[in-house]
């Protein structure tokens, strides 16, 4: 208890006017009479104190507790009153629980008792999105995975270590990242494989804060692979690279399915089929897949199959023959013209042989 006595001044104002109010009972005696007027000063603490990581509980207190009752209410950041769902009220509404602090929870709380409003500021470090959450893909999409901090990186000094981790198939592979935060991931043009939990773990002085997101990655594709023959049939599935989340569904639109082999579609003629993966109500992937007519094969098989694979074998061939028959035309021009030769020469040797046979014939005579 603390009582002070303050005596009239010569203007007659009593009033006391203090620069820090502190509580207690004060008394004023003016001429042998006193009036004491006991002073509560409210207030509001919060524990734990200091900043607050995305996922704790903060519980607010008003102060004094051992106060008169009176209706209090306490307003957040946002202008929320009332029940919320993460509001616990207890002690007739003089203490205050929050469960499961989000980003939105960080600013100026007040607490409205007596007639007044009392202030108390709350800091929140998380991320901007969901701590969990799922990002659906079709092969060859372009993806990025945000890890956003609700104030950036460097204005948060308490970030002691960063990891950055990809778990897949019971595996998990450390992946590179900034020293004060985890960088945004892009993937140009998403794969299967590239299906998984990516985590980013940021240590602080109180604690691991930790976000996780579920890249869930669809695909479609035929067996046999390849344009379909005419009355041929061909299976067309489509999977993810995840087990079904609780109330997915993923389907073909058409009918025809598969008795054999879960989400797989059959079918007899080329044409477009579309498959969906949809969670609850809302569709999350659509792929459009095309299978494509074989062409029948007309005119000359082989001659084609040489120009489109051995083309230049087939080149090769060509030049050779060419080459033989111009050797051998060669061959037999050159057997002519020494035939020519040969005759010319025996019919100028018969010639001259009479010549002489007439000569000899005169002298003898």
């Amino acid at each position: 208890r603390q009582d002070n006595k303050f005596r009239g001044t010569e203007k007659g104002d009593f009033a006391l006017q203090m620069p820090e109010a502190k509580e207690g009972l004060y008394t004023c005696d003016v001429s042998g009479k006193e009036k004491s007027i006991r002073l509560h000063v409210l207030k509001v603490t919060g524990f734990p104190e200091g900043y607050l990581l995305q996922g704790e509980s903060l519980e607010l207190q008003l102060h004094p507790p051992n106060m008169a009752p009176t209706p209090i209410e306490w307003i957040g950041p946002q202008n929320e009153k009332g029940h919320q769902p993460r509001w616990n009220r207890m002690d007739n509404g003089q203490r205050l629980q929050i469960k499961n602090l989000q980003i939105q929870d960080d600013g100026i709380w007040k607490c409205s008792a007596h007639g007044l409003t009392i202030s108390y500021k709350v800091t929140v470090l998380g991320f901007v999105e969901d701590l969990d959450a799922e990002i659906f893909a079709a092969v060859d999409n372009m993806v990025t995975l945000s890890y956003k901090l609700s104030s950036p990186a460097e204005k948060n000094p308490n970030i002691m270590e960063v990891l950055l981790t990809k778990e897949a198939l019971g595996k998990s592979t450390s992946l590179s990242s900034a020293s004060d935060s985890c960088s945004p991931q892009t993937i140009p043009k998403v794969q299967f494989e590239d299906g998984g939990r990516y985590q980013c773990h940021l240590k602080f002085s109180r604690g691991w804060l930790n976000r996780t997101i579920h890249l869930i990655v669809m695909k479609a594709s035929a067996t046999p692979p390849g344009p379909l023959p005419k009355e041929g049939t061909a299976n067309l599935c489509c999977s993810i690279s995840a087990p079904l989340p609780l109330g997915a569904v993923l389907r073909w639109d058409a009918g025809n399915k598969s008795s054999t082999v879960p989400h797989c579609l059959m079918v007899q003629k080329a044409g477009q089929q579309t498959c969906r993966l949809t969670v609850g109500k809302e569709e999350k992937i659509v792929i459009n897949y095309t299978m494509e007519e074989a062409t029948e094969q007309t005119g000359f098989p082989l001659f084609g199959l040489a120009l489109g694979v051995g083309g230049p074998l087939v080149l090769l061939v060509l030049l050779s023959m060419c080459l033989f028959v111009y050797v051998a035309i060669k061959r037999k021009k050159r057997r002519m013209e020494r035939m020519a030769q040969a005759k010319q020469h025996l019919l100028a040797k018969r010639t001259c042989q009479c010549q002489r046979d007439k000569s000899n014939d005169y002298y003898h005579t």
